[in-house]
């Protein structure tokens, strides 16, 4: 009995020791075939060839504020009223054109008291004049004495004087009436029409804003990279901006020709700060924008795009791959269909596009999208992308 249970426990061990093996057989079987099974999975990718582009080296400045440097304000030159404006605001104007014409009823009666005064001048100077030629044939016969003629020249001479005093006095009042007139200080735009017709002003008060549009000015801090990236910095780089704001343009300044959805306009960088001998990581930038078709405002604009109007033909990718600009990389498909991980070295950019000095080749393939939570060495299977 105790031999027939000793041999049931042997059984019942070896039996289990058996279904333990076979266990860790099928585990192992198990986690083979799934290795395998995996290794010869694909993920599926997306990517594109790696070739040469153009790209148009820009920066992107977040705001822009443009402002001009030729502001003058048109100034009354008497006391007076406005009788009428012959300008709108906003309207284009010329130096010394009319913006307005003002009344001043003191000079107007000055005027007509000069003019009086002239004719009664000019009538006693006449008298004079005919009794002193009249003394001079009478002194000649010796029908006067000396003293009368004498005198009689004293009274014309005096006449003259009065006579030539009044037309002095009608022409500083003219000269007064025609300060009347307030003209423009210089070329540019009535940007602010301070009163209406028939306001009393004084002497030395601003009737109006001119500004000069035609250069325009703004300046800001941009990181030296970015500076650089557009570098060389002596020629005229292109503004591009959009125009939907247009429509309500803030001082509704008159147009000189149309625009389309998009419109270029041509800047020079005028100052840089320190400049660029000097190593700084930001630099303050002062740029000057040919604005002659007075599209443009003094006002804060938005993602404007500065670039170079020339075109680098070079090995270029989608800006938006390289993650850290500091240690760019790219995934690409090695030649075994695995994903794999470059160091790269960047160039320019612009227009989405950045330029790939080393790392890769013309003619890899960069993967796009699809490679979330991957490791590099997994096996990819692509679709191409055109861009």
């Amino acid at each position: 009995m105790k031999a027939f249970f000793i041999a049931a426990m042997a059984l019942i061990i070896a039996l289990s020791v058996a279904f333990v093996g076979y266990g860790i057989y099928l585990n192992k079987a198990t986690s083979s075939n799934i290795e395998m099974m995996m290794a010869s999975r694909a993920v599926n990718v997306r990517g594109i060839r790696a070739s040469a582009r153009g790209v148009r080296p820009e920066i992107v400045l977040d705001n822009v504020n443009l402002q001009t440097e030729r502001v003058a304000d048109a100034i009354a030159q008497i006391d007076g009223a406005i009788s009428e404006f012959a300008v709108t605001q906003g309207q284009e104007v010329k130096r010394g054109q009319e913006l307005c014409a003002m009344v001043n009823m003191d000079i107007a009666l000055q005027i007509s008291r000069a003019n009086t005064d002239i004719a009664k001048a000019e009538a006693s100077y006449a008298q004079a004049l005919s009794e002193a030629e009249r003394n001079r044939r009478l002194a000649a016969k010796d029908s006067i004495s000396r003293s009368e003629l004498e005198t009689s020249e004293a009274r014309m001479k005096a006449a003259e004087a009065e006579l030539s005093a009044a037309k002095i006095t009608l022409s500083q009042l003219n000269q007064q009436r025609k300060l009347q007139t307030v003209t423009s200080p210089l070329d540019g735009f009535a940007v602010v029409i301070y009163h209406q017709a028939g306001s009393y002003v004084q002497k030395g008060v601003p009737v109006a804003m001119i500004a000069d549009f035609s250069k325009l000015v703004f300046r800001g801090q941009i990181a030296d990279a970015k500076i650089m990236n557009i570098s060389p910095l002596g020629d005229v780089f292109s503004i591009r901006m959009n125009t939907s704001y247009l429509s309500g343009k803030a001082l509704d300044t008159a147009f000189k020709s149309g625009f389309g959805d998009e419109f270029v306009i041509k800047a020079q960088i005028r100052e840089i700060t320190p400049p660029m001998s000097e190593s700084a990581p930001l630099r303050v930038v002062t740029w000057e924008i040919d604005n002659d078709l007075g599209l443009l405002e003094p006002e804060r604009y938005t993602e404007v795009t500065i670039g170079r109007d020339d075109v680098k033909e070079t090995l270029a990718v989608p800006v938006t791959l390289i993650d850290d600009m500091r240690s760019p990389s790219l995934y690409i498909m090695d030649s075994d269909s695995r994903l794999a991980e470059r160091d790269v070295e960047t160039g320019v950019y612009g227009g989405g596009l950045i330029e790939i000095t080393s790392g890769i080749d013309e003619g890899d393939i960069v993967i796009t999208s699809g490679i979330e939570g991957l490791e590099p060495g997994v096996r990819i299977d692509l679709t191409m992308e055109e861009y």
